[in-house]
């Protein structure tokens, strides 16, 4: 025999249905929220390629390098038929021998600032980087050495550099006394750009074998990261800026570093073997630089978390705190016999929702935590005062506005946490469900239905009696009348 489910359980549970699909519902402005979030920062996107193109790109340096342009002859026989004969026949080529120097190093100061398009802003940055180091005293012999040499045609020393643009003044060379002024070019390859400097031989000729020493102040700017190859057999880089969240990429990492709220200081040392210098350098003389452009160390304007990035994290947990909510006020419903319309369940979860647009909205003018605060006050007193009429109680609204402060408080430290963000994420939904489960651990979940749609009743007839009649808001009885 088939038992049947009472008038009132059916009721119950067509409203639990109802609460399903409300919270459904609100799947809907909660997409809207995200493509928001997506749409702004892809603005965010732009805008910081815009400043790329108008203020100068991430800069890439290969530095410093010695390019050697020489001729060789090689002879053949060639049968000539006239002749009958072999005949010799010279052929003259242009080749190019690069390089590196002895000792180079390094010194850059990185002065960061925010540029900015309407409310977006990028780290961008200004530098002038001192380059010292040593000339070999063989140069001249190793490129005398190559297979059928004949003669130097130039010697240029060559600094690479992705985008001209952030040259911000034209460098000088200091070498034997002497001064000698950039010009742009790279020399090596048409699709290579840099700067060169063509220097004369006497330049080579040392007292004594000595070193030769040169020195040269690159100016320039660039926007996120700035990246350097060092063409030395010994090399030494040292960068230090004021920017406190610098993130070392590329395929050497510093050998020490430290790095403090005012900014950081790193020191790199690398050797041509370390670097596989002799092979970039071979196979750039080939046509093939990609390699040795892309051998570089990096460090990047890293931003930590910026304020879309946040709010992405805190929508994550949208449909936490609405669902824990509404399981809230089906507690009320439960142990205190209220009766909360489907249409107020979502209301109070709509002002929830309300709350990442607002932290999206304010954070692109104030700063994250600020925006942060203004949107959690905002929406936890509309949610207070609603519920205060809802629950018919302050203490309750209270209790449900304290448990959002509660949970709002939480999820703050959770957005900031980089590294601790997940595993504090899971303590906090480990710790609101065993509240949940401990709260209802002596409900009789099978008899339940009986005892709430029992409860539902008596209120709604409770409020039935409460309500006065139309007679008596108009002031007028039956006897009166007669």
């Amino acid at each position: 025999m088939t038992i049947k489910p009472s008038a009132s359980q059916q009721k119950l549970w067509i409203k639990i249905l109802a609460i399903l699909v409300l919270f459904l519902l609100l799947q809907l402005p909660m997409a809207f929220v995200k493509d928001s979030i997506k749409q702004r920062a892809n603005s965010l996107a732009d805008a910081k390629h815009n400043i790329e193109q108008s203020f100068s790109k991430s800069q890439s340096i290969v530095t410093p390098l010695f390019v050697v342009k020489y001729t060789t002859t090689t002879t053949s026989n060639v049968w000539d038929k006239n002749l009958k004969n072999y005949r010799s026949i010279k052929t003259t080529a242009q080749k190019t021998k690069l390089i590196a120097a002895d000792q180079t190093h390094i010194q850059s100061d990185i002065q960061t600032f925010e540029k900015k398009i309407g409310i977006f802003s990028t780290p961008v940055f200004e530098s002038n980087m001192t380059v010292k180091g040593t000339i070999p005293n063989n140069l001249i012999q190793l490129v005398e050495a190559q297979e059928n040499f004949t003669k130097i045609q130039s010697i240029h020393l060559v600094t690479l550099i992705n985008d001209l643009r952030g040259v911000t003044s034209i460098p000088q060379l200091k070498i034997n006394k002497q001064n000698f002024l950039f010009e742009e070019g790279s020399i090596i390859d048409d699709s290579l750009t840099g700067l060169n400097v063509k220097l004369n031989l006497e330049v080579f000729k040392s007292e004594n074998n000595k070193s030769i020493e040169f020195e040269f102040t690159l100016p320039f700017k660039g926007t996120n990261s700035l990246s350097i190859y060092p063409v030395g057999q010994n090399n030494e880089v040292n960068l230090s800026s004021n920017w406190p969240h610098p993130s070392f990429n590329g395929n050497f990492l510093p050998s020490k570093h430290n790095i403090t709220d005012e900014g950081f200081e790193a020191t790199w040392k690398l050797t041509s073997l370390s670097s596989n210098l002799s092979s970039l350098l071979s196979q750039c003389e080939l046509g093939h630089c990609q390699k040795l452009i892309n051998a570089s160390l990096s460090v990047n304007l890293f931003e930590p978390v910026n304020h879309y990035t946040l709010s992405e994290r805190a929508v994550k947990y949208a449909n936490l705190f609405i669902l824990l909510t509404f399981i809230a006020f089906f507690m009320f419903e439960i142990f205190k016999a209220l009766s909360i319309h489907p249409l107020q369940y979502l209301m109070v979860g709509l002002s929830l929702s309300i709350f990442f647009l607002l932290l999206i909205a304010l954070s692109e003018h104030f700063n994250f935590t600020t925006s942060y605060l203004i949107s959690a006050f905002a929406c936890i007193s509309l949610i207070s005062l609603y519920t205060s009429f809802i629950l018919k109680s302050l203490q309750r609204a209270l209790f449900i506005s304290g448990t959002l402060s509660v949970i709002y408080f939480a999820l703050f430290f959770i957005l900031h946490s980089e590294d601790f963000a997940f595993l504090m994420g899971s303590i906090l939904l480990f710790v609101l469900l065993t509240i949940v489960m401990l709260a209802t651990r002596k409900l009789d979940w099978y008899n339940i239905t009986s005892s709430i749609t029992s409860n539902l009743s008596s209120n709604i007839q409770l409020n039935i009696k409460k309500e006065p009649t139309v007679a008596q808001s108009s002031g007028f009885n039956s006897s009166s009348d007669e």
